[in-house]
This record gives structure tokens, C-alpha cells and sequence, in this order.
């Protein structure tokens, strides 16, 4: 079961510019930010985070050249930065959002994350007021020769409970 956090944009003025531009943020930890992660941090825009580990990365790398450490000793230092990212990556995404003004609209689960979209604008859409539908029109106003349905009927019956 996976479990989203929903943030909604804060210049979108109709609920289907919302839909287009919300975003779900996965919980826990990201399998692709430990395996992958410069490139992680960058697909996700996360261009403070992508110069910090540039930068530890950097100092790592300098302070292995100059005190002459085992090359294990590095693998099991990137091995670190990469579980801390994987852990922590989704959560400096939801900052990010946040600090650019964007709305927490809640948590969703589900066992995917089409699941957990349908549930989340399924329940916002209600919450948010059902579109108005056009009302059926008046006997008055149907076009000629159109036969008004007999009143006080219910069912495929012609005539009140099947009888004739």
C-alpha cells in the first residue's frame, strides 16, 4: 500500500487546473534517490539539495586524496549519502513545495498511484461542491409532439403498480 501526499498549486484558479498541476509525493523511502542520486536530485528540481551534495561529495573526495583512505572507506561513505538521500529525498521535495507557496491538501493511500489519484479527487471534488447540472426541462419548454412522462409513475410500468 503506498501512501501519497497530495500539494495543490497556488495559482490555479479552476478544479481542472488544479488536477493538471497536483502533485503526489510519495511517502517513505525512494528505492531511484539512493540508486541514482545527482541525477535524482535533479530530475526533481531540487537544485539547493543537487549543489549541497555536489559539495559533500567534493569535500569527500578531497579529504580521501589528501589523508590517502582506503578507496572501501569512500564506496561505504557514498553508500551513506546515498541512504541518506533515499530516505530523506521525498521530504526535501514537500519543503520545496511548500516554500514556494504550494498547498498541502492531504494524504491519500492506495495500492497505486492512479488509486490513490482517483481517491483523492474523487473526495476533493466533493468537497469542493458538486458541478451544477443543467435542470431537466420543463413540459413547457420541450419541443412540440414530444410526450411528457405520465406523473406519479415509477418503474417501466404504464400505470401505477403494474396494473392497468
Amino acid at each position: 500500500m503506498a501512501i501519497y501526499t497530495v500539494h495543490l498549486p497556488p495559482d490555479a484558479s479552476t478544479p481542472e487546473a488544479v488536477a493538471d498541476k497536483a502533485v503526489f509525493v510519495k511517502e517513505g523511502f525512494s528505492f531511484f534517490a539512493f540508486a541514482f542520486t545527482g541525477l535524482w536530485l535533479l530530475t526533481k528540481r531540487l537544485w539547493l539539495m543537487t549543489l549541497i551534495y555536489i559539495a559533500v561529495l567534493g569535500l569527500v573526495i578531497a579529504a580521501f586524496t589528501l589523508l590517502g583512505l582506503p578507496r572501501p572507506a569512500f564506496g561505504f561513505i557514498t553508500l551513506l549519502i546515498g541512504i541518506l538521500v533515499g530516505l530523506e529525498g521525498h521530504e526535501w521535495q514537500r519543503r520545496k513545495y511548500a516554500n514556494m507557496g504550494w498547498v498541502h491538501a492531504g494524504t491519500v493511500s492506495g495500492p497505486s498511484l492512479e488509486e490513490c489519484e482517483r481517491r483523492f479527487f474523487k473526495d476533493w471534488m466533493a468537497s469542493q461542491g458538486a458541478p451544477r447540472t443543467a435542470l431537466p426541462p420543463s413540459p413547457s419548454v420541450m419541443a412540440p409532439g414530444a410526450a411528457a412522462a405520465p406523473q406519479g409513475v415509477l418503474g417501466i410500468f404504464p400505470s401505477a403498480r403494474g396494473q392497468a
